[in-house]
């Protein structure tokens, strides 16, 4: 009877574990892979490093942290992937490596 008990909660443990797995992926195909924030240290660096204006067109407005090899292609936060970019620029980029 025991060793009956024993494989039944074996088996409970093993689709707990396999049901946590398939919710774990579930989850990442929704979200991705998870993105750090770019450290305000980087930022500020970038910041004076490109004039705070659009590296591509110059422009002053909408300015946002672009990251030169994408994320999602492997890029990280270091100051020499990121560069101001205007709204519209970054759009344009989407997630092309460079221009």
């Amino acid at each position: 009877m025991k060793k009956a008990v024993y494989d039944d909660e074996a088996d409970l443990a093993s689709l707990r574990d396999g049901v946590a797995n398939l919710e774990a992926a579930a989850e990442y195909s929704k979200t991705g892979p998870k993105r750090d924030r770019i450290p305000e240290d980087v930022k500020l660096l970038v910041w004076a490093r490109d004039g705070g204006t659009c590296v591509r067109c110059g422009a002053k407005q909408d300015l946002h942290f672009d990251h030169i090899i994408p994320v999602a292609k492997g890029g990280g936060n270091s100051s020499e992937n990121i560069q101001i970019l205007c709204k519209t620029c970054n759009l344009q980029k989407s997630d092309k490596i460079g221009f």
